[in-house]
């Protein structure tokens, strides 16, 4: 088997879909034979790099100088993959790790990842993406691409209910593997100790509800000031030009002092993070996986997150749910966290317990076995 791998999806800003990559990479070579070919896609040497200093991957790369979302990738992906794979051969499978596709010309077997299907599922989702301004194209480009793959993974039951229901794709094309939990850095016991604060992780498009999360950090401040005295909350995730109402929010509430805009952070970070937060807050209105949840359970921090979407897969009874959308049901859960010791160390234990059913070896292992069912 040649295994034509696209690690395109990780970029220089970790996401999601990078870490998914990422960590799919780390764990797969215990899962292959020694005659199995793995070739890995990068689009430049700076990014290859990166990722065989973090994983020690072993597979031999090749360089495709243009993004996967780009015209380039339509035009030349077909004949790169043809000449990269001897076209001559039929052992050749690509897995592409996010959804896009070339919408014409042919390519070898192929498996693609779906993570969620937020543009479909969710209204007014990110209204200042480039998505946003072409809603029409999307499904029709999403639909083309999961009907030209040979196998569909879908990283959660709820997305796979979505890909059937909205995309009409059989659901036995459609393989769910669970995304994983790995220690990417050890515990740094000598990390300096942050003020109290509630963690928010990821991105600033409207669906994840920063705003609302905002709005009821004040409302928790306003009415519990006992338990709350010098509470930061603390937002880490890439910044968007495009979503500046959160950080105006806070301006507007005078809360500059108490809610801090970290940006993207280093691993270590991240994990200290995690290790020293009173609490996850997730009040995300959809989500594909909800891989912050996972880590924060594994890292020992309580969640509260929305009850929404696949939320509930990867939590478990190991998080205080709340309604959607509904800023008084997210101060009270937040709020019940910080009152309760005895809440906050069964979550704890409910999370890591949660946890251990989830692994990225686990995830690879899956992923090989779908590879081997498609190999010729």
């Amino acid at each position: 088997m040649h295994l034509v791998l696209d690690t395109r999806w990780i970029f220089d800003a970790i996401s999601g879909i990078g870490v998914h990559t990422r960590e799919l990479v780390r764990h797969l070579p215990p899962e292959l034979e020694p005659s199995d070919r793995v070739t890995l896609l990068f689009e430049n040497a700076a990014l290859r790099d990166r990722l065989a200093a973090e994983t020690g991957h072993p597979f031999e790369s090749a360089i495709f100088a243009y993004g996967p979302n780009s015209l380039a990738n339509q035009r030349q992906l077909p004949r790169d993959l043809a000449a990269l794979t001897d076209e001559a051969t039929s052992d050749a499978i690509y897995h592409g790790t996010n959804y896009m596709l070339p919408l014409l010309g042919r390519l070898p077997r192929t498996i693609l990842t779906v993570h969620d299907l937020i543009p479909l599922m969710v209204p007014n989702y990110a209204p200042r993406s480039r998505k946003s301004k072409i809603p029409f194209l999307f499904p029709a480009v999403l639909k083309r691409c999961v009907r030209r793959a040979a196998a569909v993974i879908a990283v959660s039951e709820n997305t796979k209910r979505d890909i059937h229901a909205k995309l009409g794709v059989a659901q036995q094309k459609i393989r769910v593997i669970y995304n994983g939990f790995h220690p990417v850095a050890p515990p740094d016991d000598s990390a300096a100790t942050l003020p109290p604060f509630i963690l928010s992780v990821g991105r600033r498009d409207p669906y994840k509800n920063l705003v609302l999360l905002v709005d009821a950090f004040a409302e928790l401040l306003r009415q519990h000031p006992d338990d709350t005295a010098g509470l930061q909350l603390r937002i880490i995730g890439p910044e968007d030009p495009r979503y500046p109402e959160a950080p105006a929010r806070v301006r507007e509430l005078g809360l500059a002092e108490r809610v801090l805009f970290l940006g993207s952070v280093d691993d270590a970070t991240l994990i200290d993070h995690y290790r020293q937060a009173q609490q996850l807050a997730f009040p995300s209105s959809y989500e594909g996986f909800g891989l912050p949840v996972l880590e924060a359970m594994a890292y020992g921090t309580p969640v509260v997150c929305a009850r929404s979407s696949s939320l509930p897969e990867v939590a478990g009874e190991a998080a205080v749910y709340v309604q959607p959308n509904d800023p008084a049901a997210l101060v009270a859960g937040m709020a019940s966290v910080l009152k309760s010791d005895d809440l906050r160390k069964s979550l704890i234990a409910k999370g890591l317990d949660q946890t251990s059913r989830f692994s990225w070896q686990r995830a690879a292992a899956e992923t090989a076995n779908l590879y081997r069912e498609l190999a010729p």
